[in-house]
């Protein structure tokens, strides 16, 4: 590769915008376990399974369906990444201002590790809030708490990339979609929808600022390499 093209790939990763993954493939799911946390009568936090035999930490995003130990299943798993994915196989993917609610969903996914295990349900709660028309009714004082993740995910989303997020989906909805196309979510039917988080961290999305800089840099550094080759030749 030439040095004039390794700059523009460097400053497409700088960008996020040189790799994109498939919006949709199939894979072979299996449900392990729950966490061992309970809050509103169900388990939270992080649970265990595996797609295509690969051990995954996944969280719930769908308050209205059930999965139990040992469930098999074949899943859609629908990447969120780039500006506008599709999330025409996904459960709640109709509803107005989903890709945000799952892309908050996400990160809050990320705060179960570093987080007390007093504060999952709460963490929880709003995941189920943000991506379930119908969530657990709380209390007052949980649902002050709830209310304070769902600020706290409404401010700091924007500020990752997720193109290490998918969202996985039951693909016994589709018979669902085909028999009654306009009944979404299609609740009781197909197992609970997960996401997974690869590497189970979110990469900060650079400042745009910072982004300009760089390239500017780059620009720069080949402009210098060019002056000195001519130099070089110059002087033999």
């Amino acid at each position: 590769m030439s040095k004039g093209l390794r700059i523009v790939a460097i400053a497409g990763l700088l960008a996020g915008t040189v790799s994109t993954v498939s919006a949709q493939s199939v894979g072979n799911y299996k449900f392990l376990n729950g966490s061992n946390v309970a809050a509103f009568g169900y388990s939270v936090g992080t649970y265990k399974a595996q797609l295509d035999g690969r051990l995954l930490d996944v969280y719930c995003v769908d308050f209205l369906n059930h999965i139990a130990r040992g469930n098999q299943f074949k899943v859609y798993i629908t990447s969120l990444a780039g500006p506008a994915p599709d999330l025409g196989k996904t459960r709640f993917g109709s509803y107005a201002g989903q890709l945000d609610r799952y892309k908050q969903a996400a990160w809050l996914a990320t705060q179960f590790k570093p987080t007390n295990t007093s504060q999952w349900g709460s963490i929880q709660g709003a995941i189920w809030h943000l991506t379930t028309p119908f969530a657990p009714r709380l209390t007052a004082a949980q649902n002050v708490l709830v209310n304070d993740w769902m600020d706290r995910a409404a401010r700091n989303f924007s500020r990752f990339y997720y193109n290490n997020v998918s969202l996985l989906t039951d693909t016994a909805l589709d018979r669902c979609r085909a028999a009654n196309p306009g009944s979404a979510p299609w609740n009781g039917c197909g197992r609970q929808e997960h996401i997974f988080i690869d590497g189970g961290a979110l990469t900060v999305t650079p400042e745009p600022g910072s982004v300009a800089l760089l390239a500017t840099g780059l620009v720069a550094i080949s402009g210098i390499g060019a002056i000195r080759r001519r130099r070089t030749k110059a002087l033999e």
